[in-house]
C-alpha cells in the first residue's frame, strides 16, 4: 500500500533512503525540497507490506511537458530496503492511480525490478548516469594509491611537489575573496569549452544558496536582505554591506564576497545533504573546481571544472584526491565519481580520468546496490530509466518529439 509521506515523518523518510543500498541523495527529503525551490511540485510516498512495515520509498517530481501537460519523475527511485519484495504490478498500478491525469511515469532505479504479468513500463532513455565508479574508502589510502593506474598516481604526487593548494572551507582572505564566485564560472566555462550540456551560473549559485543556508535559523532573513552583522570584525574592516556592484544581496556568494558572512559557520548545518565547494589553486590562481554533496555515507563529484592555464601542474588530480581523503577522515564509506560514461557510451577525457583513480583492471564491477564494505572500488551499473504510460497517445506524441530535438 502507498501511503503519502508529511513533513512530520522527514527524518525517518531521509534515515530510509540513508540506511538502504538503493537509496540516493537524488530521493532525500532536501533534494525534494531543492527541486521544489526551483518550482517543481514533489511527492512523497512509502510503500508498506500486509504487516504495515516499510518496504520502499519513493520521491516524485512533477516534470513539465507540452502543451500544459507533465509527467512525473523519481530520479534514482523507488528505493528498495534490501531485495525488492514488492508486487511490481501493484506498485505501477497504484502509482497510476494516484496521477492518473499525468502521461507517464518515469521511474529510474538502481536496481532492475522483477518481471510482472501486468503492464511492463517501457524502457526509455537515462536521465541519470547509467554506470558510474565508486571508489570503496573504508580501504587505506596507501591501498587506494596502489589501485590507482601509475599516471594517475604520479600526477598527484606531482601536484603536491608543485605545491598546488587543496581548499573546500568556505574561507574569506583579503584580497582573494571567497574563489567560490570563480569556482562556479569555472565550471559553466568548462561545459561551453567541452560542449557538453550543462547549467548556468544561476543554477549553480541558486544551489549552493540553498545547501549552504538553514532557512530555519533566525539569522537567514536578516543575512539575506544584507543587513546582518554575522562578523563584527569583518564588519567594522568593510564597512556596511552596499549594493554597489548591482551584486543580489540575497546571493551568499556575493555577501561572503562582501566580507559580510562567515560561510564556515553557516556551511555546518543539520541539513541530510552537505555541500561542498572544493578549489584547486596554484601561485593565487584557480585552476580547478567541484561541487560535491554528502548524504549517509557517500560522497559524490557532481560538478566540476577546470582551467587551461597550468595544467602541467595536474591540478583536478590532487583535488579529487584530497576529497577522498577528507570524506575518509569524515567517516564516509563511499566516493562517487558520478558517471563513467555519456548517453551515446562513449569514454571522452573526463571519463578516462575518472577511470584513473580505479582502473576496471584493478577492480571489481559490481551490480546494482553498494558496494560492500572491505570490497573492492569499481564500477556500478543501474538498471535505468522505465516509463510507466498512462496516456499511450501523449507518450507516443512525447517520444517522437524528443526524437526529434536529438537529431536536430
Amino acid at each position: 500500500m502507498l501511503v503519502e509521506v508529511n513533513a512530520q515523518d522527514k527524518d525517518a523518510y531521509n534515515r530510509f533512503v540513508m540506511d538502504n543500498d538503493s537509496g540516493s541523495f537524488l530521493q532525500s527529503w532536501e533534494w525534494g525540497e531543492w527541486q521544489a525551490r526551483l518550482g517543481r511540485a514533489v511527492y512523497r510516498y512509502k510503500m508498506l507490506d500486509d504487516s504495515g512495515e516499510q518496504v520502499a520509498s519513493i520521491q516524485l517530481i512533477k516534470m513539465p511537458l507540452l502543451f500544459g501537460r507533465y509527467y512525473l519523475y523519481a530520479p534514482y527511485g523507488p528505493v528498495s530496503s534490501g531485495q525488492w519484495t514488492v508486487d511490481s504490478g501493484q506498485f505501477f498500478q497504484q502509482l497510476r492511480l494516484k496521477f492518473p491525469e499525468e502521461a507517464f511515469i518515469r521511474i529510474e532505479p538502481k536496481f532492475l525490478l522483477p518481471a510482472t504479468s501486468y503492464q511492463l513500463p517501457a524502457k526509455s532513455v537515462n536521465i541519470q548516469p547509467g554506470k558510474t565508479l565508486i571508489i570503496n574508502l573504508t580501504k587505506s589510502e596507501e591501498q587506494l594509491l596502489s589501485e590507482m593506474h601509475p599516471k594517475t598516481r604520479y600526477n598527484i604526487k606531482l601536484a603536491q611537489k608543485h605545491g598546488v593548494e587543496i581548499k573546500d572551507e568556505f574561507e574569506i582572505s583579503i584580497g582573494n575573496g571567497l574563489f567560490t564566485k570563480e569556482a562556479v564560472e569555472l565550471i559553466v566555462g568548462t561545459g561551453k569549452r567541452q560542449g557538453y550540456k550543462g547549467y548556468g551560473r544561476g543554477y549553480y549559485e541558486k544551489m549552493i544558496n540553498f545547501f549552504t543556508f538553514l532557512p530555519s535559523r533566525p539569522d537567514f532573513a536578516e543575512a539575506s536582505s544584507g543587513v546582518a552583522d554575522l562578523n563584527n570584525e569583518r564588519l567594522a574592516h568593510h564597512g556596511p554591506f552596499r549594493d554597489d556592484g548591482g551584486r543580489d544581496p540575497s546571493n551568499i556568494i556575493d555577501l561572503a564576497d562582501k566580507g559580510f558572512l562567515d560561510l564556515d559557520a553557516l556551511a555546518r548545518n543539520d541539513k541530510s545533504i552537505k555541500l561542498h565547494i572544493y578549489k584547486a589553486i596554484f601561485h593565487n590562481q584557480l585552476l580547478a573546481s567541484a561541487i560535491m554533496l554528502d548524504f549517509g555515507k557517500i560522497r559524490t563529484f557532481l560538478f566540476g571544472g577546470s582551467s587551461d592555464e597550468n595544467k602541467n601542474v595536474m591540478a583536478p588530480y590532487l583535488m579529487h584526491w584530497q576529497a577522498m581523503v577528507d570524506a575518509k577522515a569524515a567517516g564516509l564509506l563511499q566516493y562517487d565519481f558520478w558517471g563513467v560514461e555519456t548517453s551515446s557510451g562513449e569514454m571522452p577525457g573526463f571519463v578516462r580520468f575518472k577511470l584513473g583513480f580505479a582502473p576496471p583492471s584493478a577492480t571489481s564491477s559490481e551490480p546494482s546496490g553498494q558496494l560492500r564494505s572491505g570490497s573492492s572500488s569499481g564500477i556500478k551499473e543501474y538498471a535505468g530509466a522505465w516509463d510507466i504510460i498512462n496516456n499511450k497517445f501523449l507518450y507516443t506524441f512525447y517520444r517522437v518529439i524528443r526524437y526529434i530535438h536529438r537529431i536536430l
